[in-house]
This record gives C-alpha cells, sequence and structure tokens, in this order.
C-alpha cells in the first residue's frame, strides 16, 4: 500500500476533498429545483383533436354540462344561442338526460399552436344534428399543455354533415410579420388572436341571431380567412 506521502495519493485525497466541498455546497442549498417539461412553442392538432374527443367522450360518460364546465377556459363564453359567461351559465344547470355527441371535421391553428379552432358534426337524441365550432387555448399554466375552450358556438342542420373519413388539419404559416387583424364586417361579440398573431377569430350573431365564427390565418403574404365549410354550404358563417 503506497505511503501517505505518495504523490498519487495525495492528488486523489485532493479530488476527493474538492467534490466533498461541492456535495456540501449543494446540500447547503436546498432541493433543487426541476422544471417539468415545458409547453412547445408549436402547432400541435393532434393535441387539439384529442381534447375535443376526451371532451365528447366525458360529455357522455358525465355528463353534457359537468364536461363543458370542466373544459371551459377562465372567462370562455358560449353562444346559446346569445353569449353567456360559460362558467356562469353553467353553475348548477342540471345535466341533461342524454348527452349530444361530437367529433371534429377539421382544425385550423396558428403556428404557435396557442389557439385553434375546430369544426365539426353533432348528434343528439331524436334524430337532431348540426354543426359545432370551438376555439381552444393552450392553457400555459398547465404543463401538460393542455387545452381549454375560449368560445364555443353551434347551431342545427335539416340533414346531418357528411361524415368524414380523416380530420383535417390547417396550420398558419410560421415566420414573417401577420399583418394586423383583418376589419370585421360588423362588431363582433367576441374575437381573440394567437399568441404569435398568426390566428386571429371573430365570434358572434348574425342577423337572424344565429351564432356564426370567422377564421384567418397567416400564409406568409397577408391574413388569409379559412374556409369553415364543412360540405354543406359554409356554415354558421
Amino acid at each position: 500500500m503506497p505511503s501517505v506521502s505518495d504523490p498519487v495519493l495525495r492528488g486523489w485525497r485532493a479530488a476527493f476533498a474538492l467534490l466533498a466541498c461541492a456535495a456540501l455546497a449543494a446540500c447547503a442549498a436546498g432541493p433543487q429545483r426541476r422544471d417539468g417539461p415545458r409547453i412547445p412553442a408549436r402547432a400541435d392538432p393532434s393535441r387539439v383533436v384529442a381534447t375535443e374527443l376526451a371532451f365528447s367522450r366525458m360529455a357522455r360518460e358525465e355528463g353534457q354540462w359537468t364536461a363543458f364546465a370542466d373544459y371551459a377556459a377562465d372567462g370562455a363564453h358560449m353562444f346559446v344561442p346569445e353569449k353567456v359567461l360559460a362558467q356562469e351559465w353553467l353553475k348548477g344547470r342540471a345535466d341533461p338526460a342524454q348527452s349530444i355527441s361530437w367529433h371534429p371535421h377539421r382544425v385550423w391553428s396558428s403556428c404557435d399552436g396557442t389557439v385553434a379552432v375546430t369544426r365539426g358534426a353533432w348528434e343528439g337524441p331524436g334524430d337532431t344534428h348540426g354543426w359545432y365550432s370551438t376555439v381552444w387555448k393552450r392553457v400555459r399554466d398547465d404543463r401538460r399543455g393542455e387545452y381549454r375552450f375560449l368560445a364555443d358556438l353551434s347551431g342545427s342542420l335539416e340533414q346531418p354533415l357528411p361524415a368524414r373519413d380523416m380530420i383535417g388539419s390547417d396550420i398558419a404559416r410560421c415566420g414573417g410579420a401577420p399583418g394586423p387583424a383583418p376589419a370585421a364586417p360588423a362588431a363582433p361579440e367576441e374575437s381573440g388572436r394567437s399568441d404569435d398573431g398568426t390566428l386571429y377569430w371573430i365570434a358572434g350573431l348574425d342577423d337572424a341571431g344565429r351564432p356564426q365564427i370567422r377564421v384567418w390565418q397567416w400564409d406568409g403574404s397577408e391574413m388569409a380567412p379559412a374556409d369553415l365549410s364543412l360540405g354543406r354550404g359554409r356554415i354558421g358563417l
């Protein structure tokens, strides 16, 4: 065994002492903060669709208005058909005996994924059916990057919308400098824009008192209107 005066042993002792000091300093500083996964600043239409489907499933399994209250963002609005604050309107409201069911046909997203709009079909008891649109916002204080709805509106149709084999998606162009929000044809009752400015939406009632929504996306040169038609005219626009 080497003696204490051996230079190699003295080198190992010095290294060990430095490591021990570092460990003690870390302990003195207390537990280290470990951040959870950060929300990516990118579009994620598949997550929006998954949220929409989970929303519909919860309505069927736990109650329609129970699900709406759970998925509503702070300050969210619903058009029933008049505009109401979702949480106030839903508070204490009994669930119907049978919930409607719905499924998205298409999703429009901003480049950064902070805002998305879904559009699809709903079916209800008594052979009722119609269209719906939901504006979704990524909840920034949720480490999982989940979405909650900002606005929800719908309307009835005499005939059901054509079925879709696949759910489509449109993502706004990234890059460039998105221009100002387009001028609305009339004063909207509700409107918003994504954090990066690449998606803008307005919602309100038309002259006949029916809910309507319009969406614009940045295409790299201008804020272009999104085609929200679902195979049976420009429903709800």
